[in-house]
């Protein structure tokens, strides 16, 4: 090699370093932007499925936008006049009553261990004053410093008003970026096929036709799951075992789907509280057996039935992203890290292992032996499939001449 081929290389090389670690840093700082831009996209995605339905009914694409919006409207409108008010009254209602309710649990754990021997040895010690000392607001004997107490409660006041604030910018830019994703999102697909060789703009196209399906697949696996445990959950819980603010106990539930496994389970503890305090313990056992069964039934049967096997994530994938979501951008990582890790598979399945590795049909399937050993299991050869016709077109083109 000569030296100014050694040269050109180095220098290539350092180029390339540092041009991935600026790019890292900007992605770092601009996280918050990045993680609205793909949730606008998601949502675009998401108010697609009812367009493209019009669409395959006949409707020309602006006349289904209008429609689309039009109906996304009316549920909000119905949705804030007929069940937001309840479901706000409810919801207040438990937060009053979870601190009484919260006690009669604590006092029925301390009756429960007491009056077991085993469980004497076993539990720790936890009584209605302990629970007592650790709620109890001590009060302030010193006479009340207005100048003082304002000089504290204005900062409070000051980051609640920009924490509400930050909301509203939030929400204004999240509803109109999703506008314009969803008028004219063929744009944005140019953008990136642009930057893709001559060569390779069908296999991209078919790789942005998959990820755009997969993002729907997990759009309509939320919508039946928090839709399905919401209703299941509360007329299990109000109608069959008269437990209040069952409605806003199953849209917790319902709610508690979007963050799979972490959110499921901890939905159910303000429900195994309000079970136990209302109807003791044989009522938290059925409530805790109904959350249960809905989950499975909801897991196993309806999803299956209209979704199929196609988003199936490993669970450690799953917690392992959500971790590493919540550790880099909090409550939106953690809220995103489902469709980014599915999205982020098939990318992986599509460019590496597809096309670097070439194991489009000779991924092999793994066995285990009794006593541990891993066995390789070769698929039969398959004929290799056409490629898919590039479908990001928004019109249906006209009948060549």
């Amino acid at each position: 090699m000569s030296y100014a081929e050694f040269l050109r290389r180095s220098v290539s090389f350092i180029f390339i370093v540092v041009l991935a670690v600026l790019l890292a840093v900007l992605a770092i700082r601009l996280a918050p932007i990045l993680v609205i831009g793909l949730l606008c996209w998601i949502i675009s995605i998401g108010l697609g499925i009812p367009i493209n339905y019009f669409r395959r009914r006949g409707l020309h694409r602006g006349t289904a936008v209008g429609v689309t919006f039009l109906l996304v409207a009316i549920v909000l409108a119905l949705f804030t006049v007929l069940i937001l008010p309840p479901l706000i009254g409810q919801a207040n209602n438990i937060l009053a009553e979870l601190p009484v309710a919260a006690e009669t649990v604590v006092r029925e754990y301390d009756r429960v261990r007491t009056e077991t021997p085993i469980l004497t040895n076993i539990l720790p010690p936890f009584t209605v004053a302990d629970y007592r000392n650790l709620s109890e607001i001590q009060e302030d004997t010193q006479p009340l410093d207005t100048t003082a107490l304002a000089r504290s409660t204005l900062p409070v006041l000051a980051n609640i008003g920009g924490f509400f604030g930050n909301i509203l910018v939030n929400l204004f830019l999240i509803t109109f970026i999703s506008i314009y994703f969803v008028l004219d999102p063929l744009v944005y697909y140019r953008i990136i096929l642009a930057f893709v060789p001559r060569q390779h703009e069908q296999r991209a196209a078919d790789i942005l036709n998959q990820v755009r399906d997969t993002v729907v697949i997990w759009i309509s696996a939320m919508v039946l799951e928090v839709t399905i445990t919401a209703v299941m959950v509360a007329f299990a819980l109000g109608v069959l075992l008269h437990i209040p603010n069952a409605v806003a106990l199953g849209a917790l539930a319902g709610l508690g789907n979007i963050i799979p496994y972490v959110g499921y389970w901890a939905a159910l503890v303000p429900i195994l509280i309000f079970a136990l305090a209302v109807g003791g313990p044989l009522t938290a056992l059925l409530a805790f057996v109904a959350y249960f069964v809905i989950g499975m039934i909801e897991a196993n049967i309806i999803l299956p039935a209209n979704i199929g096997s196609r988003l199936k994530l490993p669970a450690g994938l799953v917690l392992l992203s959500q971790a590493a979501g919540a550790a880099l951008l909090g409550f939106w990582g953690v809220l995103l890290a489902v469709p980014v890790l599915a999205i982020l598979m098939v990318l992986i399945r599509e460019l590496v292992v597809f096309d670097v590795l070439d194991k489009r049909h000779r991924v092999p399937l793994i066995q285990e032996t009794p006593d541990g050993q891993i066995l390789l299991d070769y698929p039969p050869a398959e004929e290799p499939q056409p490629d898919q016709a590039i479908v990001l077109t928004t019109e249906t083109p006209p009948p060549p001449p």
